[in-house]
Order: structure tokens, then C-alpha cells, then sequence
């Protein structure tokens, strides 16, 4: 870290002692030139006048020409002495000012020095580093403490980050205290009173920090994040929750569908999420019908393509769900480039392409990637296609992976 000081002190000092530089050596040339030429005047005028002087003695006969001319070399010699002699005059304002040099250079070390540890990045760098043994598991339990003592020290100089009481929040919540991963989060949303995951994240700490109660600070914290990110899925989890806990099960159920849009279908938080909305739906009642919206379509498709297949960076891609047994007409499609692959797409009734034509009465669906060698959504003989096998959507929601010029399940 002292490296990068005395650097930046360098680069500063090449701007402070430069103009010092530049302006003593053409002063020093301005002033010697300037002050000869006035001396040099000043002794031609004095030599005239006195000339003018003994040529009026000459001429009245009170200096015969030998003496006039005795006289007249003298004063023709103490020309050239006076002229030579000023030079030594102008070379004493060589030195003015450059006295305070030094004295900047001092003030200067000093100053970037102290501004550099308190605004500059040399904790930064240290976290990063400590972050990155951390991610390489590389990192002991105390150097994990030693991170957090960074990170503190570094928020006590600038504590205008989110993201550093973020950091912290993480560590504490992972150690099971919400009551300070709650406060770090609480710090943090101030810096970032727009950003909606912060606050779910906020919500969620308070919530386990009360006992797993819906407290005013909780519900406030919720109800922002809401506001700012209404497709978030800790905080539709987390709606879902406050509704079933109000019997409000429909509600319950729509904010816990509407969360499992994010999630992989086989994995275990989509299938918590569909364990409470099966225990909702128990407590609802059989005849009880749910809105549509209760129930979102999500097709979830991991699609690749293979290394070997050659093809530009924005050659298009086609992504379509039709019906395994129906015409080749589209029930949904998506259009992306070779250069967004690999990629998730989770294609729900917004990629519909007709509202008469619904995902949830298709039947059995396939879904189908096209490489397209033209470009356009038509078909052509040097497309390269791939199929996924036929299936059928559980609860609205179903997953494919498929790779271009490799295959599909």
C-alpha cells in the first residue's frame, strides 16, 4: 500500500515543483534580460551625457584635445566595465521563491499521505484480497474475524456503502445473529433507499430477528420492497407468509406461485414454496377456485450451444413452445443472439403469442431452439434445430435444457 502512495505523491509532486521549474528558469532569463538591457541603456545614456560634457569643454578651451581625448578613452572604458558588470546584478533573482519548494513538497507528502488512507482505496484492496482467500476457501477462522475488523474500520472512515454493510449482514446472519444482520442491513438501505433486494433482504433479517413475527418494522421494510421490487422472491416468500398467517390463503398462494417463477422446479425451494401452497390450498377448501393469476405458466429452458457449431456472435436464436401433437404454429417464442448463450429463459404468458392460445391448454408441449442461418423467424434448410421430448406442465410449471448442436431432454 505504501507503494501506491509514494506513487501518487510522485505524480502529485511532478505537477507542484513544475511550475516553480518552468517559471524560475524563464524568469531568471526574463529578469537577466531585462535588467541588462536597462543597465546597458542607463550607462549609454550617462556615457553621452558625459561626452556631451567634455566635448563643451573642448569646444570653450578648457580641455585641449589631448586631454579631451585622455578623458574621452576613460569614459569610453568605464562604459564597457558597467556593461559587463550586469549580469551579477540579474543572477541574484535566480533563487527568489524557490525557498518555498521544499516546504510544498513537505506539506504535499504529508497531505497525500493522509487523504489516501482516510478517502483512498487501501482498504478496499485489502477486503478484496481477504474476500478472495475467503471465496478460494482458503481463509481461517481468524482471518475471517480479520476481514470483519476491516470492514468495520473501513465503514467508521466512509460509511456511505451499502454494499460493505451488506457484506457484513451476510457474515452475521450466516452465524445466526439477525439482530445485527438487521442492523447492518438497517445502516445499509439508508445509502440505498432505492434498492428493492436490499430491503427484502432487511425485511427478512427483522422478521427472524422478532421471533419469526410480522412486526410494524417488518411490515414496513416488506411493503417497500414490494414497492420497489414486486417480483423479488424473498419478498414474495415473505408475503406469502404474512398472508397465510392472516388466512388470506388465495393471497398466500399467489405470491408463493408468483416466487416460484424464479426457482428450478426439482429444486428444494420451489418445492417448499409448493408445500405451502398445497397446504393452502387444503385449508381453502376443495371447491374453492383460485384466479388464474394464482397459478402462473413458467417454462423454465437451460439452453447451450455446442462449442463446434460454428456461428456468429449476433446470429439469432429462436426459442418456441408448440404443442408436441399440433401444428407447427408457436404458443410462445422468445428471439435472442448467439452471444446471450448460455442462458435461462423462463418463458411464462407474456411470451404468448396469441391470448387464445394459452401455455396451460396445450396439452403436451415440446420446446424447440433454432439456429437461424438467415436470420428471420422463417424456417431454412441450413437452420440447426433442436427438440426437446414431449411433456406436460405440473402446477403450471415445467424445465427443459436443450443444447444447439448437441440435443435436448
Amino acid at each position: 500500500m505504501m507503494v501506491a502512495q509514494l506513487v501518487v505523491a510522485a505524480v502529485a509532486l511532478v505537477f507542484v515543483a513544475w511550475p516553480f521549474i518552468a517559471r524560475s528558469r524563464t524568469a531568471t532569463v526574463s529578469a537577466e534580460q531585462q535588467l541588462a538591457e536597462i543597465s546597458r541603456e542607463a550607462n549609454i545614456a550617462l556615457y553621452r551625457e558625459q561626452k556631451q560634457q567634455l566635448d563643451e569643454q573642448r569646444d570653450s578651451a578648457e580641455l585641449n584635445e589631448a586631454e579631451y581625448q585622455q578623458q574621452l578613452t576613460a569614459l569610453g572604458q568605464l562604459l564597457l566595465d558597467n556593461i559587463e558588470a550586469s549580469p551579477d546584478i540579474a543572477s541574484t533573482s535566480r533563487s527568489q521563491g524557490l525557498w518555498l519548494l521544499p516546504v510544498l513538497i513537505l506539506l504535499l507528502l504529508l497531505a497525500v499521505v493522509v487523504s489516501y488512507r482516510h478517502y483512498g482505496a487501501e482498504l478496499d484492496l485489502e477486503i478484496t484480497a481477504q474476500l478472495q482467500q475467503l471465496d478460494a476457501g482458503e481463509a481461517s477462522s481468524a482471518q475471517i474475524e480479520q476481514l470483519q475488523t476491516t470492514i468495520k474500520e473501513r465503514l467508521a472512515r466512509n460509511p456511505e456503502s451499502a454494499y460493505y454493510w451488506n457484506l457484513l449482514a451476510q457474515r452475521a446472519a450466516s452465524a445466526g445473529d439477525f439482530a445485527a444482520a438487521a442492523d447492518y442491513l438497517g445502516r445499509a438501505v439508508e445509502w440505498a433507499s432505492e434498492d428493492g433486494w436490499l430491503y427484502a433482504q432487511y425485511a427478512q433479517a427483522l422478521f427472524f430477528a422478532a421471533d419469526r413475527q410480522f412486526t410494524d418494522a417488518v411490515n414496513l421494510a416488506l411493503d417497500r420492497g414490494y414497492a420497489l421490487t414486486p417480483d423479488d422472491q424473498t419478498v414474495l416468500g415473505l408475503k406469502g407468509v404474512q398472508a397465510f398467517e392472516m388466512s388470506e390463503y388465495a393471497a398466500a398462494i399467489d405470491y408463493w406461485r408468483r416466487a416460484q417463477a424464479s426457482l428450478d422446479p426439482s429444486g428444494s425451494g420451489w418445492q417448499a414454496l409448493q408445500s405451502g401452497i398445497e397446504r393452502s390450498r387444503a385449508l381453502l377448501g376443495e371447491g374453492s377456485e383460485l384466479p388464474d393469476s394464482s397459478a402462473p405458466t413458467v417454462i423454465r429452458v437451460e439452453l447451450n450451444i455446442n462449442s463446434a457449431v460454428a456461428a456468429s456472435a449476433q446470429q439469432a436464436v429462436f426459442v418456441a413452445v408448440v404443442q408436441a401433437n399440433g401444428g407447427p404454429m408457436p404458443l410462445a417464442a422468445r428471439r435472442l443472439t448467439v452471444a446471450e448463450l448460455p442462458a435461462t429463459l423462463l418463458l411464462t404468458e407474456r411470451d404468448q403469442l396469441s391470448a387464445e392460445r394459452s401455455l396451460r391448454g396445450g396439452g403436451e408441449l415440446l420446446v424447440s431452439a433454432r439456429l437461424s442461418a438467415t436470420g428471420t423467424a422463417n424456417a431454412d434448410s441450413a437452420d440447426i434445430v433442436v427438440r426437446s421430448a414431449p411433456f406436460t406442465l405440473v402446477d403450471g410449471a415445467a424445465s427443459v435444457a436443450l443444447t444447439l448442436g448437441g440435443g435436448g431432454d
